[in-house]
Protein backbone atom coordinates (compact mmCIF):
# COMPACT_ATOMS: atom_id res chain seq x y z
CA UNK A 1 0.00 0.00 0.00
CA UNK A 2 1.65 3.08 -1.19
CA UNK A 3 2.66 6.16 1.72
CA UNK A 4 1.42 3.68 4.37
CA UNK A 5 2.38 5.14 7.51
CA UNK A 6 -1.01 4.99 10.37
CA UNK A 7 -0.52 6.49 13.87
CA UNK A 8 -2.79 4.46 16.88
CA UNK A 9 -6.53 5.84 15.18
CA UNK A 10 -5.48 4.67 11.33
CA UNK A 11 -4.61 8.40 10.35
CA UNK A 12 -2.16 8.83 7.52
CA UNK A 13 0.40 11.62 8.25
CA UNK A 14 -0.05 15.12 7.24
CA UNK A 15 -0.49 15.47 3.39
CA UNK A 16 -1.90 12.19 2.74
CA UNK A 17 -5.29 11.26 1.99
CA UNK A 18 -7.21 7.63 2.10
CA UNK A 19 -9.01 7.04 -0.85
CA UNK A 20 -12.52 5.77 -0.90
CA UNK A 21 -15.29 3.76 -2.33
CA UNK A 22 -19.18 3.14 -1.28
CA UNK A 23 -22.02 2.65 -0.16
CA UNK A 24 -22.96 -0.77 -1.88
CA UNK A 25 -20.61 -3.86 -3.06
CA UNK A 26 -21.94 -3.52 -6.77
CA UNK A 27 -21.00 0.36 -6.67
CA UNK A 28 -17.70 -0.03 -5.01
CA UNK A 29 -16.64 -3.05 -7.28
CA UNK A 30 -17.43 -0.86 -10.72
CA UNK A 31 -15.37 1.71 -9.05
CA UNK A 32 -12.79 -1.05 -8.23
CA UNK A 33 -13.14 -2.86 -11.79
CA UNK A 34 -12.58 1.15 -13.49
CA UNK A 35 -9.29 2.04 -12.15
CA UNK A 36 -5.90 0.87 -12.54
CA UNK A 37 -4.91 -2.08 -9.95
CA UNK A 38 -2.58 -0.19 -8.14
CA UNK A 39 -5.10 2.54 -7.47
CA UNK A 40 -7.35 0.15 -5.68
CA UNK A 41 -9.62 2.27 -2.70
CA UNK A 42 -8.07 1.77 0.74
CA UNK A 43 -11.91 2.26 2.70
CA UNK A 44 -14.15 0.24 2.23
CA UNK A 45 -17.53 1.80 2.87
CA UNK A 46 -20.98 0.36 4.29
CA UNK A 47 -23.45 0.47 6.80
CA UNK A 48 -24.92 -1.44 9.84
CA UNK A 49 -27.62 -0.43 12.32
CA UNK A 50 -29.35 -1.33 15.62
CA UNK A 51 -32.78 -2.34 15.59
CA UNK A 52 -35.32 -2.08 18.34
CA UNK A 53 -35.89 -6.16 17.57
CA UNK A 54 -32.17 -6.70 17.71
CA UNK A 55 -28.90 -7.00 15.97
CA UNK A 56 -28.07 -8.82 12.14
CA UNK A 57 -24.60 -8.38 11.34
CA UNK A 58 -24.47 -6.86 7.79
CA UNK A 59 -23.47 -10.22 5.49
CA UNK A 60 -21.30 -7.82 3.42
CA UNK A 61 -19.27 -6.25 6.16
CA UNK A 62 -18.96 -10.08 7.37
CA UNK A 63 -17.48 -10.77 4.19
CA UNK A 64 -15.66 -7.49 3.44
CA UNK A 65 -12.15 -8.83 4.20
CA UNK A 66 -12.69 -11.72 1.87
CA UNK A 67 -14.30 -9.35 -0.95
CA UNK A 68 -11.92 -6.66 -0.93
CA UNK A 69 -8.38 -8.19 0.70
CA UNK A 70 -6.30 -5.18 2.84
CA UNK A 71 -9.01 -3.04 2.47
CA UNK A 72 -10.31 0.14 5.67
CA UNK A 73 -14.24 -0.35 6.61
CA UNK A 74 -15.78 2.56 7.00
CA UNK A 75 -18.92 1.65 8.26
CA UNK A 76 -22.21 4.33 9.20
CA UNK A 77 -23.51 2.76 12.07
CA UNK A 78 -27.52 4.05 12.71
CA UNK A 79 -29.46 4.31 16.12
CA UNK A 80 -33.01 3.97 15.77
CA UNK A 81 -34.19 7.22 14.00
CA UNK A 82 -37.13 9.12 15.37
CA UNK A 83 -37.67 7.12 18.18
CA UNK A 84 -36.06 8.72 21.41
CA UNK A 85 -37.03 5.97 23.96
CA UNK A 86 -34.69 3.42 22.02
CA UNK A 87 -31.74 6.03 21.63
CA UNK A 88 -32.24 6.37 25.38
CA UNK A 89 -32.72 2.58 26.28
CA UNK A 90 -29.27 2.10 24.11
CA UNK A 91 -27.16 5.31 26.49
CA UNK A 92 -28.65 3.28 29.75
CA UNK A 93 -27.47 0.38 28.87
CA UNK A 94 -30.57 -1.77 27.90
CA UNK A 95 -28.93 -2.91 24.89
CA UNK A 96 -25.78 -3.91 26.20
CA UNK A 97 -25.77 -7.71 25.21
CA UNK A 98 -26.72 -6.74 21.58
CA UNK A 99 -23.50 -4.28 21.84
CA UNK A 100 -21.40 -7.11 23.19
CA UNK A 101 -22.43 -9.12 20.30
CA UNK A 102 -21.27 -6.45 17.78
CA UNK A 103 -18.10 -5.47 19.55
CA UNK A 104 -16.83 -9.03 19.13
CA UNK A 105 -18.14 -9.40 15.69
CA UNK A 106 -16.11 -6.30 14.34
CA UNK A 107 -12.85 -7.11 16.60
CA UNK A 108 -12.94 -10.46 14.22
CA UNK A 109 -12.59 -8.71 10.88
CA UNK A 110 -9.10 -7.33 12.43
CA UNK A 111 -9.07 -4.61 9.25
CA UNK A 112 -9.19 -1.30 10.97
CA UNK A 113 -12.22 0.16 10.85
CA UNK A 114 -13.84 3.53 11.00
CA UNK A 115 -17.00 3.70 12.71
CA UNK A 116 -19.26 6.43 12.43
CA UNK A 117 -21.07 6.35 15.09
CA UNK A 118 -25.13 7.68 14.60
CA UNK A 119 -23.87 9.20 11.66
CA UNK A 120 -25.45 12.84 10.48
CA UNK A 121 -26.22 13.10 14.45
CA UNK A 122 -27.60 16.30 13.85
CA UNK A 123 -29.77 15.63 10.37
CA UNK A 124 -33.17 17.06 10.88
CA UNK A 125 -34.06 12.83 9.50
CA UNK A 126 -32.51 11.25 12.39
CA UNK A 127 -34.62 13.37 14.84
CA UNK A 128 -31.50 12.16 17.13
CA UNK A 129 -32.28 14.14 20.62
CA UNK A 130 -28.88 15.46 22.10
CA UNK A 131 -28.71 14.46 25.49
CA UNK A 132 -29.80 10.90 24.77
CA UNK A 133 -27.72 11.35 21.61
CA UNK A 134 -24.38 11.63 23.96
CA UNK A 135 -25.38 8.97 25.90
CA UNK A 136 -26.02 5.94 23.35
CA UNK A 137 -22.49 7.07 21.71
CA UNK A 138 -20.71 6.75 25.04
CA UNK A 139 -22.19 3.56 25.77
CA UNK A 140 -21.07 2.31 21.83
CA UNK A 141 -17.26 3.34 22.68
CA UNK A 142 -17.46 2.13 26.34
CA UNK A 143 -18.42 -1.55 25.06
CA UNK A 144 -16.13 -1.82 22.58
CA UNK A 145 -14.15 -0.67 25.21
CA UNK A 146 -14.46 -3.05 27.55
CA UNK A 147 -13.87 -5.53 24.77
CA UNK A 148 -10.72 -4.54 24.06
CA UNK A 149 -11.52 -3.89 20.50
CA UNK A 150 -8.59 -2.22 18.87
CA UNK A 151 -9.07 -2.21 15.30
CA UNK A 152 -11.96 -0.06 16.18
CA UNK A 153 -11.63 3.79 15.71
CA UNK A 154 -14.43 6.15 16.38
CA UNK A 155 -15.71 8.38 14.48
CA UNK A 156 -18.18 11.72 15.02
CA UNK A 157 -19.86 12.53 11.80
CA UNK A 158 -22.29 15.65 10.76
CA UNK A 159 -24.34 15.97 7.95
CA UNK A 160 -22.48 19.18 6.95
CA UNK A 161 -19.46 20.88 7.51
CA UNK A 162 -21.42 24.61 8.39
CA UNK A 163 -23.73 23.35 10.74
CA UNK A 164 -22.63 25.94 13.83
CA UNK A 165 -24.87 24.00 16.20
CA UNK A 166 -23.37 20.24 15.75
CA UNK A 167 -21.64 20.47 19.11
CA UNK A 168 -24.97 20.61 20.85
CA UNK A 169 -24.09 16.51 20.61
CA UNK A 170 -20.66 16.58 20.93
CA UNK A 171 -20.63 13.54 23.18
CA UNK A 172 -19.40 15.21 26.43
CA UNK A 173 -21.03 13.74 29.55
CA UNK A 174 -24.54 15.40 29.74
CA UNK A 175 -25.15 13.46 32.92
CA UNK A 176 -22.28 14.87 34.60
CA UNK A 177 -21.16 18.03 32.35
CA UNK A 178 -17.70 16.98 32.62
CA UNK A 179 -16.16 18.30 29.11
CA UNK A 180 -14.66 14.75 28.02
CA UNK A 181 -15.73 14.40 24.62
CA UNK A 182 -12.55 14.66 22.81
CA UNK A 183 -11.91 11.33 24.97
CA UNK A 184 -14.68 9.72 23.34
CA UNK A 185 -14.09 10.63 19.36
CA UNK A 186 -10.98 10.02 17.41
CA UNK A 187 -11.89 11.70 13.91
CA UNK A 188 -14.04 14.68 12.95
CA UNK A 189 -16.18 13.69 10.09
CA UNK A 190 -18.53 15.57 7.55
CA UNK A 191 -20.23 14.73 4.67
CA UNK A 192 -20.89 16.31 1.41
CA UNK A 193 -23.89 14.80 -0.46
CA UNK A 194 -26.90 17.34 0.91
CA UNK A 195 -25.33 20.60 -0.38
CA UNK A 196 -23.19 21.71 -3.48
CA UNK A 197 -21.35 24.11 -0.32
CA UNK A 198 -17.80 23.22 0.00
CA UNK A 199 -16.84 25.63 2.09
CA UNK A 200 -15.91 23.98 5.52
CA UNK A 201 -12.86 26.54 7.03
CA UNK A 202 -15.19 26.82 10.06
CA UNK A 203 -15.70 23.16 10.58
CA UNK A 204 -11.78 22.25 10.26
CA UNK A 205 -10.67 25.21 12.74
CA UNK A 206 -12.76 23.15 15.26
CA UNK A 207 -11.20 19.66 14.51
CA UNK A 208 -8.06 21.71 14.72
CA UNK A 209 -8.84 22.99 17.98
CA UNK A 210 -9.78 19.55 19.23
CA UNK A 211 -6.58 18.22 17.90
CA UNK A 212 -9.04 15.70 15.35
CA UNK A 213 -7.89 14.08 12.15
CA UNK A 214 -11.29 14.92 9.65
CA UNK A 215 -12.52 12.36 7.11
CA UNK A 216 -15.27 12.92 4.30
CA UNK A 217 -18.15 10.50 5.20
CA UNK A 218 -20.07 10.68 3.00
CA UNK A 219 -19.93 12.50 -0.72
CA UNK A 220 -22.04 11.99 -3.71
CA UNK A 221 -22.85 14.30 -6.77
CA UNK A 222 -26.14 14.33 -5.21
CA UNK A 223 -27.72 17.38 -4.15
CA UNK A 224 -26.31 20.29 -5.67
CA UNK A 225 -27.70 23.96 -7.54
CA UNK A 226 -29.26 24.09 -11.12
CA UNK A 227 -26.51 23.70 -13.84
CA UNK A 228 -23.69 22.22 -11.81
CA UNK A 229 -22.22 19.40 -13.62
CA UNK A 230 -20.55 16.17 -12.48
CA UNK A 231 -17.31 18.11 -14.59
CA UNK A 232 -17.47 21.07 -12.26
CA UNK A 233 -18.75 19.41 -9.02
CA UNK A 234 -16.02 16.61 -8.74
CA UNK A 235 -13.22 19.19 -9.40
CA UNK A 236 -14.44 20.93 -6.55
CA UNK A 237 -14.35 18.20 -4.51
CA UNK A 238 -10.99 17.62 -5.06
CA UNK A 239 -9.73 21.00 -4.74
CA UNK A 240 -11.32 20.95 -1.58
CA UNK A 241 -9.15 17.10 -0.35
CA UNK A 242 -6.49 19.43 -0.73
CA UNK A 243 -7.22 22.60 0.29
CA UNK A 244 -8.40 21.44 4.04
CA UNK A 245 -5.89 18.19 4.10
CA UNK A 246 -8.39 15.76 4.67
CA UNK A 247 -7.33 12.72 5.42
CA UNK A 248 -10.10 10.57 4.23
CA UNK A 249 -12.91 10.06 2.02
CA UNK A 250 -15.68 7.97 0.29
CA UNK A 251 -17.66 9.05 -2.71
CA UNK A 252 -20.71 6.96 -3.32
CA UNK A 253 -20.68 5.90 -6.76
CA UNK A 254 -24.51 5.60 -7.00
CA UNK A 255 -27.95 5.87 -8.75
CA UNK A 256 -29.98 7.27 -5.93
CA UNK A 257 -33.15 7.03 -8.56
CA UNK A 258 -33.72 3.11 -8.17
CA UNK A 259 -35.23 4.30 -4.53
CA UNK A 260 -39.25 4.50 -4.07
CA UNK A 261 -40.49 7.78 -5.09
CA UNK A 262 -41.74 8.66 -1.42
CA UNK A 263 -38.14 9.27 -0.73
CA UNK A 264 -38.01 12.32 -2.56
CA UNK A 265 -34.51 10.97 -3.71
CA UNK A 266 -35.99 11.22 -7.33
CA UNK A 267 -34.61 15.00 -7.21
CA UNK A 268 -31.35 13.90 -6.66
CA UNK A 269 -28.89 13.79 -9.64
CA UNK A 270 -27.06 10.11 -10.29
CA UNK A 271 -24.05 10.09 -8.68
CA UNK A 272 -23.43 6.87 -10.32
CA UNK A 273 -20.48 7.91 -12.82
CA UNK A 274 -18.90 4.30 -13.76
CA UNK A 275 -21.40 3.96 -16.37
CA UNK A 276 -19.50 6.87 -18.42
CA UNK A 277 -16.22 6.39 -19.72
CA UNK A 278 -15.58 9.97 -20.14
CA UNK A 279 -16.39 10.71 -16.19
CA UNK A 280 -14.32 7.55 -15.57
CA UNK A 281 -11.52 8.99 -17.18
CA UNK A 282 -12.20 12.08 -15.45
CA UNK A 283 -12.64 11.01 -11.88
CA UNK A 284 -9.62 9.19 -12.31
CA UNK A 285 -7.21 11.71 -13.30
CA UNK A 286 -7.28 13.72 -10.16
CA UNK A 287 -5.85 10.62 -8.21
CA UNK A 288 -2.81 10.60 -10.07
CA UNK A 289 -1.52 12.72 -7.37
CA UNK A 290 1.06 11.25 -4.52
CA UNK A 291 -1.06 12.73 -1.90
CA UNK A 292 -3.62 9.36 -2.04
CA UNK A 293 -3.09 6.37 -0.57
CA UNK A 294 -4.10 3.15 -2.37
CA UNK A 295 -4.33 -0.59 -2.10
CA UNK A 296 -1.83 -1.28 -5.08
CA UNK A 297 -1.58 -4.06 -7.36
CA UNK A 298 -0.25 -6.73 -4.24
CA UNK A 299 -3.45 -6.75 -3.38
CA UNK A 300 -5.43 -9.28 -5.37
CA UNK A 301 -9.34 -8.41 -6.04
CA UNK A 302 -11.02 -12.21 -6.04
CA UNK A 303 -15.24 -10.75 -6.96
CA UNK A 304 -15.18 -11.63 -10.29
CA UNK A 305 -19.49 -11.68 -10.37
CA UNK A 306 -21.39 -9.65 -7.90
CA UNK A 307 -25.54 -9.23 -8.49
CA UNK A 308 -27.70 -7.87 -6.59
CA UNK A 309 -30.86 -9.17 -7.31
CA UNK A 310 -33.27 -6.99 -9.13
CA UNK A 311 -32.14 -3.57 -7.77
CA UNK A 312 -32.79 -2.06 -11.16
CA UNK A 313 -36.71 -2.44 -10.31
CA UNK A 314 -38.08 1.23 -10.75
CA UNK A 315 -41.70 0.31 -9.10
CA UNK A 316 -43.73 -2.32 -7.43
CA UNK A 317 -45.59 -2.48 -10.88
CA UNK A 318 -42.06 -4.26 -12.49
CA UNK A 319 -43.00 -7.38 -9.79
CA UNK A 320 -42.26 -10.42 -11.96
CA UNK A 321 -40.22 -8.82 -14.87
CA UNK A 322 -38.25 -10.89 -17.34
CA UNK A 323 -35.81 -11.53 -18.44
CA UNK A 324 -34.11 -11.20 -14.64
CA UNK A 325 -31.41 -9.57 -15.67
CA UNK A 326 -32.35 -6.77 -17.24
CA UNK A 327 -33.88 -5.89 -14.00
CA UNK A 328 -30.44 -6.55 -12.11
CA UNK A 329 -27.86 -4.42 -10.57
CA UNK A 330 -24.58 -6.09 -11.29
CA UNK A 331 -21.01 -6.05 -11.92
CA UNK A 332 -18.95 -8.94 -13.72
CA UNK A 333 -15.28 -9.12 -15.22
CA UNK A 334 -14.16 -9.78 -18.38
CA UNK A 335 -15.31 -13.39 -19.59
CA UNK A 336 -18.14 -13.81 -16.66
CA UNK A 337 -21.92 -13.87 -17.37
CA UNK A 338 -25.19 -15.30 -15.97
CA UNK A 339 -28.49 -17.16 -16.12
CA UNK A 340 -30.96 -17.42 -13.34
CA UNK A 341 -34.12 -19.98 -14.22
CA UNK A 342 -37.26 -20.15 -12.11
CA UNK A 343 -37.72 -16.89 -10.15
CA UNK A 344 -39.15 -13.36 -10.77
CA UNK A 345 -38.07 -10.03 -10.09
CA UNK A 346 -39.85 -8.74 -6.67
CA UNK A 347 -39.54 -4.87 -5.76
CA UNK A 348 -40.33 -5.32 -2.28
CA UNK A 349 -40.10 -1.77 -0.19
CA UNK A 350 -37.66 -0.63 -3.00
CA UNK A 351 -35.02 -0.93 -0.52
CA UNK A 352 -34.27 -4.33 -0.30
CA UNK A 353 -35.90 -6.07 -4.00
CA UNK A 354 -34.86 -9.88 -4.83
CA UNK A 355 -35.67 -12.88 -6.83
CA UNK A 356 -38.41 -14.88 -5.68
CA UNK A 357 -38.54 -18.72 -6.80
CA UNK A 358 -41.89 -19.50 -8.71
CA UNK A 359 -41.90 -22.54 -6.59
CA UNK A 360 -39.44 -24.06 -4.08
CA UNK A 361 -36.11 -23.97 -6.49
CA UNK A 362 -33.79 -21.82 -7.83
CA UNK A 363 -31.13 -22.59 -10.76
CA UNK A 364 -28.02 -20.50 -11.31
CA UNK A 365 -25.85 -20.95 -14.16
CA UNK A 366 -22.54 -18.99 -13.76
CA UNK A 367 -20.55 -18.01 -17.01
CA UNK A 368 -16.59 -18.41 -16.39
CA UNK A 369 -13.57 -18.28 -18.43
CA UNK A 370 -11.49 -20.85 -19.91
CA UNK A 371 -9.04 -20.60 -17.28
CA UNK A 372 -10.43 -20.55 -13.95
CA UNK A 373 -10.38 -23.51 -12.10
CA UNK A 374 -11.88 -23.19 -8.69
CA UNK A 375 -13.61 -20.42 -6.10
CA UNK A 376 -16.58 -19.86 -4.02
CA UNK A 377 -20.06 -19.20 -5.36
CA UNK A 378 -21.98 -16.99 -2.28
CA UNK A 379 -25.68 -16.20 -2.03
CA UNK A 380 -27.81 -14.93 0.90
CA UNK A 381 -31.95 -15.31 1.27
CA UNK A 382 -34.27 -13.66 3.00
CA UNK A 383 -36.01 -14.92 6.03
CA UNK A 384 -39.43 -15.13 4.89
CA UNK A 385 -40.70 -17.73 7.84
CA UNK A 386 -39.21 -16.99 10.65
CA UNK A 387 -36.86 -19.84 11.41
CA UNK A 388 -34.15 -22.19 9.63
CA UNK A 389 -34.84 -23.71 6.39
CA UNK A 390 -33.26 -26.79 5.39
CA UNK A 391 -31.37 -26.63 1.73
CA UNK A 392 -30.61 -29.05 -0.73
CA UNK A 393 -28.01 -27.87 -3.19
CA UNK A 394 -26.26 -28.96 -5.73
CA UNK A 395 -23.24 -27.80 -7.88
CA UNK A 396 -21.79 -29.52 -10.93
CA UNK A 397 -22.58 -33.33 -9.72
CA UNK A 398 -22.04 -32.85 -5.89
CA UNK A 399 -25.22 -32.69 -3.55
CA UNK A 400 -25.50 -31.58 -0.05
CA UNK A 401 -28.38 -30.30 2.89
CA UNK A 402 -27.33 -27.33 4.88
CA UNK A 403 -29.73 -25.56 7.49
CA UNK A 404 -29.26 -21.86 7.07
CA UNK A 405 -30.00 -19.16 9.39
CA UNK A 406 -30.31 -16.69 6.64
CA UNK A 407 -27.97 -14.12 8.38
CA UNK A 408 -24.91 -14.53 6.23
CA UNK A 409 -24.13 -15.74 2.73
CA UNK A 410 -23.98 -19.09 1.87
CA UNK A 411 -20.66 -20.01 0.02
CA UNK A 412 -20.58 -23.41 -2.18
CA UNK A 413 -16.94 -24.02 -3.14
CA UNK A 414 -16.27 -24.81 -7.03
CA UNK A 415 -13.86 -26.59 -8.57
CA UNK A 416 -12.85 -27.59 -12.65
CA UNK A 417 -14.68 -30.76 -11.95
CA UNK A 418 -17.88 -28.82 -11.56
CA UNK A 419 -17.39 -26.70 -14.44
CA UNK A 420 -18.97 -27.63 -17.63
CA UNK A 421 -18.26 -26.21 -21.19
CA UNK A 422 -17.35 -23.02 -19.22
CA UNK A 423 -20.38 -23.18 -16.68
CA UNK A 424 -20.63 -23.53 -13.23
CA UNK A 425 -24.50 -24.73 -12.40
CA UNK A 426 -25.94 -24.01 -8.69
CA UNK A 427 -29.35 -25.02 -7.82
CA UNK A 428 -30.86 -24.53 -4.41
CA UNK A 429 -34.25 -25.95 -3.54
CA UNK A 430 -35.95 -25.13 -0.33
CA UNK A 431 -37.52 -27.80 1.93
CA UNK A 432 -40.10 -25.06 3.25
CA UNK A 433 -41.74 -23.61 0.38
CA UNK A 434 -40.57 -20.34 -2.03
CA UNK A 435 -36.81 -19.03 -2.05
CA UNK A 436 -36.18 -15.42 -1.38
CA UNK A 437 -32.78 -14.73 -3.07
CA UNK A 438 -31.21 -10.98 -2.38
CA UNK A 439 -27.31 -10.90 -3.79
CA UNK A 440 -25.02 -13.67 -5.18
CA UNK A 441 -21.91 -13.72 -6.68
CA UNK A 442 -18.59 -15.78 -7.21
CA UNK A 443 -15.09 -15.38 -5.55
CA UNK A 444 -12.08 -16.53 -7.64
CA UNK A 445 -9.04 -17.82 -5.90
CA UNK A 446 -5.91 -16.23 -6.51
CA UNK A 447 -3.03 -18.38 -8.49
CA UNK A 448 -0.55 -17.79 -5.17
CA UNK A 449 -4.04 -17.88 -2.98
CA UNK A 450 -3.10 -19.89 0.33
CA UNK A 451 -3.38 -23.03 0.78
CA UNK A 452 -6.00 -24.49 3.66
CA UNK A 453 -4.89 -25.33 7.14
CA UNK A 454 -2.66 -28.68 7.71
CA UNK A 455 -2.69 -30.84 10.92
CA UNK A 456 -6.59 -29.80 11.65
CA UNK A 457 -8.86 -32.31 14.23
CA UNK A 458 -12.00 -31.97 14.71
CA UNK A 459 -13.93 -33.28 17.56
CA UNK A 460 -17.59 -33.49 18.42
CA UNK A 461 -18.63 -33.92 22.35
CA UNK A 462 -22.46 -35.27 22.19
CA UNK A 463 -23.05 -34.60 26.09
CA UNK A 464 -21.83 -30.91 25.67
CA UNK A 465 -22.83 -30.32 22.23
CA UNK A 466 -19.59 -28.68 21.98
CA UNK A 467 -17.52 -29.18 18.91
CA UNK A 468 -13.77 -28.49 18.93
CA UNK A 469 -11.48 -27.36 16.01
CA UNK A 470 -7.64 -27.36 16.16
CA UNK A 471 -4.78 -26.68 13.18
CA UNK A 472 -1.32 -25.71 12.67
CA UNK A 473 -0.74 -21.87 12.47
CA UNK A 474 1.06 -20.56 9.66
CA UNK A 475 3.09 -17.32 10.16
CA UNK A 476 2.15 -15.96 6.70
CA UNK A 477 -1.48 -16.39 7.79
CA UNK A 478 -3.87 -13.08 8.32
CA UNK A 479 -6.63 -15.22 10.04
CA UNK A 480 -8.74 -18.10 9.33
CA UNK A 481 -12.29 -18.24 8.14
CA UNK A 482 -14.37 -20.85 10.14
CA UNK A 483 -17.52 -21.94 8.06
CA UNK A 484 -20.80 -23.52 9.89
CA UNK A 485 -23.05 -25.18 7.12
CA UNK A 486 -21.15 -22.94 4.97
CA UNK A 487 -21.97 -19.56 6.34
CA UNK A 488 -18.74 -17.70 7.78
CA UNK A 489 -19.34 -18.46 11.58
CA UNK A 490 -16.10 -16.89 13.31
CA UNK A 491 -12.66 -15.41 11.85
CA UNK A 492 -9.57 -15.92 14.29
CA UNK A 493 -6.17 -15.66 13.96
CA UNK A 494 -5.87 -18.17 16.63
CA UNK A 495 -4.94 -21.80 15.71
CA UNK A 496 -7.79 -23.32 17.38
CA UNK A 497 -11.88 -22.57 17.57
CA UNK A 498 -14.63 -24.18 20.27
CA UNK A 499 -18.12 -23.81 19.62
CA UNK A 500 -20.15 -24.54 22.36
CA UNK A 501 -23.58 -24.38 20.61
CA UNK A 502 -22.75 -26.91 18.37
CA UNK A 503 -25.20 -29.73 17.19
CA UNK A 504 -23.99 -33.25 15.56
CA UNK A 505 -25.98 -32.44 12.16
CA UNK A 506 -23.81 -29.09 11.89
CA UNK A 507 -21.16 -28.69 8.91
CA UNK A 508 -17.66 -26.79 9.60
CA UNK A 509 -15.40 -26.00 7.26
CA UNK A 510 -12.04 -23.55 7.76
CA UNK A 511 -10.10 -21.45 5.06
CA UNK A 512 -6.74 -19.52 5.12
CA UNK A 513 -6.92 -16.05 4.28
CA UNK A 514 -3.90 -13.61 3.37
CA UNK A 515 -3.73 -9.96 3.56
CA UNK A 516 -2.71 -9.35 0.22
CA UNK A 517 -4.25 -12.51 -1.81
CA UNK A 518 -7.61 -13.65 -0.07
CA UNK A 519 -9.29 -16.41 0.76
CA UNK A 520 -8.48 -19.65 -0.20
CA UNK A 521 -9.77 -23.03 -0.60
CA UNK A 522 -11.74 -24.38 2.24
CA UNK A 523 -11.24 -27.33 4.26
CA UNK A 524 -14.56 -29.40 5.28
CA UNK A 525 -13.72 -30.73 8.84
CA UNK A 526 -17.12 -32.66 9.38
Amino acid sequence: MNNLELNQIFAPKDGLCLSGAGQSVVSILEMVHSIEQHRKPVIIALYDIIRENGYTTNPDIREAHNFFPGAFLQIGLQFPVQNKTMLRAIGEGKFDQLLNEMARNYQQIKLPVYLRIGYEFDGEWNDYDPFYYKLAYRRVVDIFRENDVKNVVFVWNSYQPNNRDMFNWYPDNPITGDKDGDDYVDWFSYNIIFSDNFEAGWYLKQAAQHNKPVMIGESSYAIVAAGLSFEAWIKQFFQIINRYKIKGYQYINWNWHLYPEETGWKEWKIGRYTDQKALVNLYNSYLQQDSFIFRDANYYQPVALFIHCARNLKSPAQNGKVPPVQGDQFTAEQGYSYQVENVKLMYNDGFNPYWQSVEDLITLKYKVPEQITGGNIFFNLFDNNNGPDWLEIAVGNREMTIPTDKKNYIKIPFTAQDINNQVVTLSIKSRQGRLQLEKTGMLIFADDCPRAPEKVSFDYDDNLQQATLNWSVETDIYLYNIYKNNSLYVMTDQGFFVDKIADQSDRYSISSYSLYRGEGPMLFLS
